[in-house]
């Protein structure tokens, strides 16, 4: 029991002596990561949690997407509360969007890109059997309803519907 208490004592005498190895008298501590003075990595980190805080991102909200039908434009989660999503961004070239989908417990789509059409946003992806699958994205209020409207895919049949509700103009997306 005595050498015990000895063991732990000296550990914390030795994070005691070497909390403060590295400062020198007169000098501004540094942060060891990033070489930067703490004082400025601290004011960062206090700036990101406050424009996080604020709701803030640096993507582009979907009010300042010219050119796109920015009521599209976001995050959508399924209505039943899982962490499927419906992310929806303006693409690189002009009227094109990048669409991202996960469908509870069955597949997902990372590679969507569609376009404007009169029915809604039209997308096409990729399918779990690498062939292309196609999809018409409608609103009504805050709700966006994926219809497939050509699946060569088993599991999911042309005429099948996801319901998502949107929870951000700020879309989310996963990069690869």
């Amino acid at each position: 029991m005595r050498i015990k208490g000895l063991c732990v004592g000296m550990a914390m005498a030795l994070c005691l002596a070497f909390a403060g190895c590295g400062e020198k008298a007169g000098e501004e501590n540094s942060n060891v990561i990033s070489g930067e003075p703490i004082a400025d990595a601290k004011q960062q980190a206090q700036s990101e949690n406050d424009n996080a805080q604020a709701g803030g991102s640096e993507e582009t909200p979907a009010s300042e997407a010219p050119g796109f039908d920015t009521a599209y434009i976001g995050e959508f989660v399924d209505e039943d509360g899982t962490d499927c999503t419906l992310e929806i961004a303006p693409g690189e070239e002009a009227g094109q969007y990048v669409v991202q989908l996960s469908i509870f417990r069955l597949t997902s789509f990372d590679d969507g890109v569609g376009v404007m059409t009169e029915e809604g946003l039209q997308f096409t992806a990729t399918d779990a059997a690498e062939q292309p699958i196609t999809a018409v994205i409608t609103l009504d209020g805050e709700n966006a309803t994926v219809k497939f409207t050509d699946s060569k895919w088993d599991l999911i049949e042309n005429g099948a519907e996801f319901v998502y509700k949107k929870t951000s103009e700020i879309p989310q997306l996963i990069q690869y």
